[in-house]
Order: structure tokens, then sequence, then C-alpha cells
């Protein structure tokens, strides 16, 4: 279920190609809407990585959220910022991640760093303000990818992350998305909003836990047969 348009991944994927292909040990990650950065969190990422494999900070100054997670804070509803891919600093070491064709594609990528304990946080940024909610197919676009990322985090927070590949869990996990969705739809005072949230929940309730699983599988062999490859293309300076 990936996004022929979304192509940010595709972007990210390529910059760790060119990195590795040019023999750079570090690089930073940095998409165009992000705003504050200055010299001392270079300072900072660049210092981190002598002990991290990423470093990155929370965009929290306008957050960077899906439309769920707008629809969220305005029904008075926490939902806090993580990492993210907009500004990350990382090592180009032996095995890299894989950005896969999804959003939420960054959340994805740290996984395997978040388990071994080689990222880290370095503070907060911002990014440039936009409208969440200006058009109301984004949240149906966003759907799978939201699925996905917080399903995996709630199985690793829950010590469950070696049952990903189950069906069974993520039929519990599509079971309780579809009822926040619908809460979080009855708790909403804007039309808009509300009309917003339920492209957001027609999407996931054509979402199977098959879905889920093969995704996972999928990924996995693409991360493979991408390591397998930046392994051929590497350059020693």
């Amino acid at each position: 279920m990936g996004y022929q348009d979304w192509d940010l991944p595709t972007k990210r994927n390529y910059a760790l190609w060119f990195a590795r292909h040019r023999g750079f040990r570090n690089i930073l990650l940095l998409d165009d809407d992000i705003r504050g950065l200055g010299l001392a969190h270079l300072v900072a990422g660049t210092r981190a990585l002598r002990d991290n494999s990423v470093a990155g900070f929370y965009i929290d100054d306008f957050p960077d959220l899906s439309v769920v997670g707008y629809a969220r804070r305005l029904a008075g509803r926490s939902c806090p910022t993580f990492l993210s891919g907009g500004c990350l600093f990382l090592r180009l070491g032996s095995g890299l991640g894989f950005f896969p064709p999804i959003y939420n594609d960054d959340w994805l990528f740290l996984v395997s760093y978040l388990i071994d304990g080689t990222a880290c946080a370095l503070g907060k940024l911002g990014q440039k303000p936009h409208d969440p909610f200006a058009s109301p197919f984004t949240a149906r676009f966003q759907e799978f990818g939201e699925t996905i990322a917080d399903g995996l985090y709630a199985l690793l927070v829950s010590g469950l992350y070696h049952k990903r590949l189950e069906r069974g869990q993520w039929r519990i996990i599509l079971s309780l998305r579809r009822t926040q969705l619908a809460d979080l739809i009855n708790g909403l005072q804007v039309r808009q909003h509300r009309s917003t949230l339920q492209k957001a929940l027609e999407q996931s309730r054509s979402i199977t836990e098959g879905d889920c699983v093969r995704f996972l599988q999928e990924w996995a062999d693409a991360a493979q047969r991408w390591n397998d490859l930046l392994l051929r293309w590497v350059v020693v300076r």
C-alpha cells in the first residue's frame, strides 16, 4: 500500500545512497520547512553522532503532527510530537535503515535505532505553519502510515514487538484505531474537521490485518536488499 505521489521517502533514500556512494561518514537530512536551526544545533548534532547512529529534534513549534494528531489536540487530548526525519543527523555505519514509501516513513526508519539504543533527541525546533485540514483527503492518505507507525510503537512500548507479524495483533490495533477515530469525530466542534476525520475512518475500515503484515514483510525484504546494494556501492576514503 505505497503511494506513487509520495516521493519524500525516495528523496531520503537517495540522500543515503548518494552519501554512501561519495564516502561520507555523517550527514544531515533537512526538510525545507524546518525553522529555527542554527549553528548550536549543528554542533550538537555532530557531537551526538560520536556515540549515536541517529540524532534528531522534536518539531514542536508548530508541531509536526498528522491531521489526526492535530484533531486530537483540538479535542483537548494529548498528542506529543516525536523525533522527525525533517532534521535528522545520521552516522553512516554498515547497516542503514530504509525509508519505506508510506506516510510516517521517518518513524519507521527510526525503529531499529530505538531498539538498539543508538538514537537520541537533541531538543526542539519548529516548522513552517500550514493548515492540516486544507485538503479533506490528506487524512485518508496518511491513515495507513499512521496505523502502521502507531501500531508498531504500541507493540514496542508494551514489549510485544516480536509479535508484529501476527495478524491477531493487528486485528486488535485496527479495532482500537477505529474506535478512537469514531470517538474523536464525535468530540470535534467544526464540521470541516469532522468530515476530514471521517475520511480517515473510512480509509481505516478498508485496511485489513493482512495488509499490515504484508507491508511489514515487504518493508523488511526491501530494507535487506537496500543494505546489500549499499554495501556494494560504498566508497572508502
